[in-house]
């Protein structure tokens, strides 16, 4: 459930292999979605501001440039860190879209260490960003997903 604040832009956009969201708003530091969980894993992306996301109990800070994955099945809660604008991106997938190549290595770092903030994902977050910024934003999709794969790796 999205709580107050004022939001900006909201975009969604999915196909059979992604659900991607899109938001940017000002919050007071308040709840932004309660606690809860999805049956696929899901990647939130911080392109400005902070955000505060609580995953099965452990509390991780994100900013600009950082992103977090979180695994099928854990309750978790998203908050805003202060009274700052945010823009961010949420990306819902199944496990099929894991490389098999690296699956088992990714799996088992998200699960002890969720949030990527590495240098070298700096061009993968700015190709994320522009995404949204396309007219025809589902054309774009394949290319979210290729981006996605390579933050994978990166983590």
């Amino acid at each position: 459930m999205f709580y107050g604040g004022l939001v900006m832009a909201h975009i969604t956009v999915q196909n059979e292999r992604i659900r991607a969201s899109y938001r940017e708003g000002t919050l007071d530091g308040e709840r932004i979605f309660e606690n809860h969980c999805h049956g696929r894993f899901e990647t939130i992306a911080v392109f400005e501001g902070s955000m505060s996301i609580v995953v099965d109990g452990e509390r991780y800070t994100l900013g600009a440039g950082e992103l977090i994955v979180i695994p099928p099945l854990a309750y978790h809660s998203v908050f805003t860190v202060g009274d700052v604008t945010y823009k961010r991106a949420t990306f819902l997938f199944d496990e099929a879209l894991i490389p098999r190549e690296i699956k088992d290595d990714f799996v088992a770092r998200v699960r002890s260490h969720p949030v990527s903030s590495e240098a070298a994902q700096q061009s993968v977050m700015r190709g994320l960003e522009e995404i949204f910024c396309e007219a025809e934003l589902s054309r774009y999709l394949p290319l979210a997903e290729s981006l996605l794969t390579e933050a994978m790796y990166i983590h």
